[in-house]
């Protein structure tokens, strides 16, 4: 059971983001002294040598206090997440809110071990007036030049990868590209990154661009081939050694027919217009599939109509009934208003008809969204058609 005593500091630090505070704490027969800074950004991993979740900020200082090699600690509240650093550099990356705390700052007032342990060891308590110093982490991790080193986990039992860079393998030792981390502290084994004996030929032709409309990306590459002496060269396999290359690419503008719209400048079709929140082509338009874009199809509309028996256009042809004595005064009406494009009529009681208007033709329906069009056994659509 571990003992926490905290200044009222730490808790502002904690809840009303103060920048700075000192918090006294002793925990597993240390006893600590720390400044801590609270930070906006926090440190990126490089030279992280160990990531420990779960634990408290107190636990965390003294995991730092009990190591000669930690340098600093990143402390991520929201993950109660602990972060040991070989080094205080202050180089950061942003990934949220953090408490930072130097070795500098951190004075260790009483630990069980006096003082004993080398550089790599760990101090752990065994009394309250005798400690013991362990290996518990591998802390000197080289990458080979023309490579890097995949993993920063370095716990003893923890592995790390070497990759080399392109144009360079790993040599050919028989040694693996994974690497352990032993109980004396040091990997088991490092390598090199040597020269491969390649070229890389001609850059292949760009593919299709992801997109089929609007913005995407598209790719080409490089692949190596080996040169052996007196066969020329032969195709190589090394995926490392591959180069690729990216860039932005535009087809042709995503059809808005049929879309959602606010206004006539979201429908980017030719003459493309917007009518209650859905992009249509103009009346005199018609949408070609094979273009993508709406092409004009006749140069004006007729006062003529074309009858659809028992269909109905939902939404658009939903307006106020009007009831009129026969069919052609529901017609002249229409007729009369420029924008009506279409109507409909139910029959009523005493041989009168009921009558809705649109400003869409059965077309224009159709081509944008058919299944805005249903049957209906009580109405009959009549369309304005074009010349």
């Amino acid at each position: 059971m571990f003992l926490q005593v905290m200044k009222c500091e730490l808790i502002l630090l904690l809840v009303f983001e103060t920048v700075f505070a000192v918090v006294n704490v002793k925990i597993n027969n240390f006893e600590l002294e720390y400044s801590v800074t609270y930070e906006n950004w926090c440190k990126s991993d490089k030279d992280r040598f160990q990531f420990i979740i779960g634990i408290s900020i107190e636990q965390c200082v003294a995991e730092c206090g009990a190591r000669v090699h930690c340098r600093s600690l990143i402390y991520r509240n929201q993950i109660n997440g602990c972060e040991l650093y070989l080094t205080s550099e202050t180089e950061q990356s942003n990934l949220g809110e953090c408490v930072h705390v130097k070795k500098d700052n951190i004075k260790v007032i009483k630990k069980p071990c006096q003082g004993r342990c080398k550089h790599g060891e760990v101090c752990e308590s065994i009394s309250s007036k005798s400690g013991k110093c362990k290996v518990k982490e591998c802390i000197n991790t080289t990458a080979p030049d023309n490579g890097k080193v995949l993993g920063n986990q370095r716990e003893v039992g923890n592995k790390i990868r070497y990759i080399c860079n392109p144009g360079y393998e790993l040599k050919k030792d028989g040694m693996e590209p994974v690497a352990e981390c032993l109980y004396n502290g040091q990997w088991s084994h490092i390598t090199e990154c040597v020269k491969t004996n390649y070229t890389l030929a001609t850059w292949s032709p760009w593919i299709t661009c992801s997109v089929s409309c609007n913005s995407g990306t598209q790719t080409r590459s490089k692949k190596c081939s080996f040169r052996k002496e007196g066969n020329g060269e032969s195709s190589c396999d090394h995926s490392d050694v591959q180069i690729e290359e990216k860039q932005s690419c535009y087809v042709q503008p995503c059809p808005t027919h049929g879309k959602a719209c606010s206004n006539h400048t979201d429908c980017k079709e030719t003459e493309g217009v917007c009518i209650q929140g859905k992009c249509f082509c103009h009346q005199l338009f018609a949408y070609n599939n094979t273009v993508k874009n709406c092409t004009k199809v006749c140069q004006t509309m007729t006062d003529n109509y074309t009858k659809f028996e028992r269909k109905k256009i939902n939404d658009f042809n939903s307006g106020p009934i009007t009831i009129y004595g026969i069919l052609d005064e529901c017609k002249a009406a229409c007729t009369e208003d420029p924008i009506c494009l279409s109507f409909e009529i139910w029959p009523e009681k005493d041989n009168k008809v009921g009558c809705t208007t649109g400003v869409v033709t059965y077309d224009m329906m159709k081509s944008a969204d058919p299944t805005q069009i249903r049957d209906d056994k009580n109405a009959d659509l009549y369309s304005k058609t074009c010349s």
